[in-house]
């Protein structure tokens, strides 16, 4: 049986260009509802990397990659694990600083 996503995704999408294509679609429109004006700057760093200071494209990505994760996070229904590890993450943290 074929692992369920979100999105109206399906598993074998990942392992074809028409179906990133549509996974990559997926995530803009992900992306443009979770953070309207970092998507419009990821957008803009994309077409036109070179008008960007090397801090605004690290801070730029370093921020979408947190949405990135999000997304994944939300086509694989994996919430709850991921609310585990990020506290996991956190504890951790705090136990070494």
């Amino acid at each position: 049986e074929d692992l369920r996503l979100a999105e109206n995704l399906k598993f074998h999408d990942l392992y074809s260009d028409n179906g990133l294509h549509f996974v990559d679609k997926k995530f803009n429109s992900f992306f443009s509802k979770q953070d309207s004006s970092l998507y419009q700057k990821f957008l803009a760093l994309k077409n036109n990397p070179q008008s960007f200071s090397k801090k605004q494209h690290d801070d730029i990505l370093i921020n979408s990659a947190r949405v990135l994760e999000d997304f994944i996070v939300h086509i694989f229904g994996i919430k709850k694990e991921a609310a585990q590890l990020r506290a996991a993450s956190s504890l951790a943290v705090k136990l070494i600083f």
